[in-house]
């Protein structure tokens, strides 16, 4: 998927089909780096909200929903680049 500025999606799911919302991993320019996101699926593609705005990972990170309710983005096991404060 594609967004009007030239920037790519990987999107790995639908969170609210009816409502048009997914989440994924998305990426500008030549796809070295992404951050996980929810976007809103309109004519072109709307980023609604970044986990990892300030710190991109590399293809194959590992995301995560932990025991407690965490959401948790990694580049490797101990290598946290995004947690959520509280339970989701």
């Amino acid at each position: 998927m594609g967004f009007a500025d030239g920037s790519r999606s990987k999107r790995i799911g639908v969170i609210l089909e009816e409502h048009n919302f997914s989440c994924g991993f998305f990426c500008k320019g030549s796809c070295k780096s992404y951050l996980f996101a929810i976007l809103l699926n309109q004519y072109d593609l709307v980023v609604v909200w970044s986990a990892n705005r300030d710190n991109p990972v590399n293809e194959g990170a590992i995301l995560n929903c932990t025991a407690a309710g965490e959401l948790v983005l990694q580049t490797q096991p101990g290598n946290l680049r995004f947690t959520t404060p509280s339970s989701i």
